[in-house]
């Protein structure tokens, strides 16, 4: 869960949001349903718009950067680098729609059913859903490298 709202920019808040989703789900119990990381990932994520609406600002985002090692070992992470760079680029090129779509399923390890339930859709939907922002994502990272390095600059 802390991977999810520090990824949408929760920052030094992510623990304290997550920490409030379990309370919720403590106070209700009763009404968590047998597989609950859905339900906590959606209740973690209303936390958080909770939190933005009422800052009126958004949070700030927490940037990692990758340490260079020497020889070949520096070239990989090089090469690492410049993938999840072309990524995230991408990533970015996409709506929000189609980046939770994708966030959900290969960032939080969710199938198509529990994704659904954190985006308030139907199974059928969400897959539609994350059919349409794999496409998208896969025409994004075609597009022409020089397109690329040129956003970056």
């Amino acid at each position: 869960m802390c991977r999810s709202l520090a990824r949408r920019g929760a920052g030094a808040h992510t623990e304290d949001l997550a920490a409030e989703a379990f309370s919720i789900a403590w106070r209700k119990w009763r009404e968590v349903p047998t597989d609950p990381l859905p339900w906590l990932l959606r209740t973690a994520l209303n936390l958080l718009l909770n939190a933005r609406r009422k800052d009126k600002r958004h949070l700030p985002l927490e940037a990692a950067g990758l340490s260079e090692g020497t020889g070949s070992e520096a070239d990989d992470l090089i090469a690492v680098r410049d993938s999840a760079r072309r990524t995230l680029i991408a990533l970015a090129g996409l709506s929000a729609t189609d980046r939770d779509a994708i966030m959900l399923t290969a960032w939080d390890g969710l199938n198509a059913s529990q994704a659904a339930v954190v985006c308030g859709c139907s199974t059928g939907a969400f897959r539609v859903r994350l059919h349409r922002a794999r496409a998208a994502l896969k025409a994004e990272l075609t597009h022409d490298p020089a397109h690329l390095n040129e956003a970056t600059a």
